[in-house]
């Protein structure tokens, strides 16, 4: 007996067995589908989400228009979906036992499941009747389901209602709603490449849409024309003639607001109460965004970046902004450009953090008992051929570690991680929240460790929380159609750092912000703010990292390829700028700083730290523990 005969016999006997068992659930359970109750059937009870003043900042729902007749519908059309996902529809009765031996034959040979045999029937029976699991148990009810389909309604009833429930990816689903949403035109005005895009997507639409990959589609879009022209629906001319034909996508002039925050929010809905039920299960979601920050943050970040494109044509990067006491998002912009690249640069770049990292290095070694005005020397240092440098190539001799940290001087910065416990820095970074791995290598002082900018959000928030993590978060909670909370956020908090140690490093980071005051001409800002600047090696990355009393915000900029900027952007001169003009419109410039209580305010000589009455350009004020 040959292999393939012996494998048609075993698969025969397999249909024969699940068809018995088939027919023993059907008579035992006596289910019944009555197909034109779909056509009555409106699941779009939209799921409405909330910004922080409780009002509608975004809805899921499926976009489902009126259905279409199948006899509204070109033939060509009909064509593409037959000759991509079932050419046999017209002639098996539900499934297709050849496509079945197929199927089976190109998986044994690949060694993996390569190739499906679901009829256009059981994609029905399936889309509508079942959860996405994989079992034979599933797969013999829908054989059966398909042959009592098939029984009960005609070809074109089946096909009909197929086409008006199929799945074209971001909530879209039937051919009526795909051809408004991609073309803006009736599926009565379908063209044979438009056709064939549609019968493209259903395969995999997270992979296929032209929404979000347009490239993706033109290729399958191509092969359907390809399989249409082999099965004789199309000649050569229309098949050419549609293969040059480009997508030509619905473009609108409105652009969403908040596109990365959605798409952040669509994720984790999803991976809490399931893609179905968030499209169509009618949920209230209260998110912690702000429209009005996030307007303007996406107003000042585009403008500059913009501006910044003149200087470096490839930039790009991320806004965060985090309520202080909470870790709440109160804005966020993932990139200028959401519709030329979903990469959301604010939770998916991870980037060298240079000096924003500082920090966390002198909290960590206040609490090991160092003194910000205690004296460390600038000067040239080598350490098994590594020699550090200053980002002013000068050695300054010298200087308390409040102006070390003032003027984020690296030698010092080094000096003290050596000179300090290396593994409870390391610990108290992994307690901030941030990802690591971080190598006990003199160049951790330096930022040499990767983060996002959400990670570096919640870590430098610590400092103006009174020494508080607490995890950024976007939901708050999750309420069904009947008003019944389904879910809360459990956000972490944790005391990283003594509040007495985040009030003198708050202090010293107020004292940046004074300088860059100075520096820099317009300066709209009028409340109370602290801020630390970074630029890794070869000028890769740009951060500024600030807080207000009452937001925490960081800007991230470089390149997606993380390649050099040559030097051409900064963190002060152009990071600081998007910084200030954001937050000058979201603060109120009476709120300030808390410091704790029993700190003592004093003015030092920044270079010998000691004591003066008097102010001046070799002075700082600084929040000092009593005893010293």
């Amino acid at each position: 007996m040959s292999y393939r005969l012996f494998l048609f016999l075993f698969l025969s006997a397999g249909l024969v067995f699940g068809g018995i068992t088939g027919i023993l659930f059907y008579l035992g359970t006596n289910r019944l589908i009555d197909l034109s109750s779909l056509e009555h059937y409106n699941p779009n009870r939209p799921s409405v989400v909330l910004d922080d003043q409780g009002i509608e900042f975004m809805r899921f729902q499926l976009d489902r228009r009126e259905p279409i007749a199948l006899s509204e519908m070109p033939n060509h059309l009909i064509n593409a979906f037959i000759a991509a996902e079932d050419r046999q529809f017209f002639s098996h009765n539900g499934i297709s036992l050849r496509s079945i031996i197929r199927s089976v034959l190109v998986n044994i040979s690949r060694g993996r499941r390569a190739q499906g045999a679901s009829t256009i029937t059981q994609q029905l029976i399936k889309n509508l009747f079942f959860t996405p699991e994989r079992s034979f148990t599933r797969k013999i009810k829908e054989q059966l389901l398909s042959l009592y389909l098939e029984w009960r309604f005609t070809k074109e009833q089946i096909l009909e209602t197929y086409l008006n429930h199929i799945c074209f990816g971001e909530g879209i689903y039937g051919v009526q709603a795909a051809t408004h949403r991609f073309w803006g035109i009736s599926t009565r005005k379908l063209s044979p490449a438009q056709s064939a895009s549609l019968a493209a997507i259903i395969r995999r639409p997270a992979y296929y849409c032209p929404l979000l990959h347009p490239e993706n589609t033109l290729t399958r879009r191509n092969l359907i024309l390809k399989l249409e022209l082999e099965n004789g629906f199309i000649d050569q001319k229309v098949y050419e003639a549609a293969c040059a034909e480009p997508l030509n996508l619905k473009t609108t002039k409105e652009r969403r607001l908040a596109p990365h925050v959605r798409e952040m929010i669509r994720k984790k809905l999803e991976e809490i109460i399931g893609r179905a039920k968030l499209y169509s299960g009618g949920y209230l979601i209260q998110t912690t965004i702000s429209q009005h920050a996030q307007r303007r943050a996406e107003e000042v970040f585009h403008y500059h970046i913009s501006s910044l494109r003149t200087l470096q044509p490839n930039i790009d990067g991320a806004l965060v902004c985090l309520d202080v006491g909470s870790g709440a998002i109160k804005a966020l912009v993932g990139g200028v450009d959401f519709n030329n690249s979903h990469f959301n640069r604010a939770e998916q770049a991870s980037r060298q953090m240079g000096s924003i990292f500082k920090p966390l290095i002198y909290a960590s070694a206040v609490e090991q008992g160092r003194s910000l005005t205690n004296i460390m020397i600038d000067e040239p240092l080598s350490i098994n051929a590594w020699e550090p440098r200053n980002f002013n190539r000068r050695f300054d001799g010298p200087m308390t570690l409040a102006h070390a940290l003032v003027t984020s001087n690296n030698i010092i910065a080094v000096k003290l991680l050596l000179e300090s416990n290396i593994n409870r820095i390391i610990y108290d970074a992994y307690r901030a929240h941030l990802p690591g791995p971080f190598q006990p290598y003199p160049s951790l002082a330096l930022g040499c460790t990767d983060c996002s900018p959400l990670h570096a959000a919640g870590m430098f928030n610590i400092f103006a929380n009174k020494g508080v993590y607490c995890e950024p978060h976007l939901v708050l909670w999750i309420k069904d159609r009947w008003g019944n909370r389904l879910w809360r956020s459990q956000q972490v908090v944790e005391q990283v750092f003594d509040w007495r140690t985040t009030s003198q490093i708050a202090r010293v980071l107020q004292i940046v912000m004074e300088r860059l005051k100075v520096r820099l001409p317009r300066w709209p800002l009028k409340g109370q703010a602290l801020a630390k600047t970074g630029t890794t090696n070869e000028h890769r990355t740009c951060w500024f990292a600030g807080s207000t009393p009452t937001h925490t915000t960081i800007i991230y900029l470089g390149c997606d390829d993380n390649s050099s900027m040559e030097g051409k952007i900064s963190s002060g001169w152009h990071g600081a700028p998007i910084w200030l003009d954001f937050n000058a419109t979201i603060e109120s410039p009476q709120a300030s700083f808390v410091f704790e209580p029993s700190l003592t305010q004093v003015t030092v000589q920044k270079k010998t730290g000691l004591p003066t009455s008097e102010r001046g350009a070799d002075t700082l004020s600084l929040f000092i523990p009593t005893h010293e």
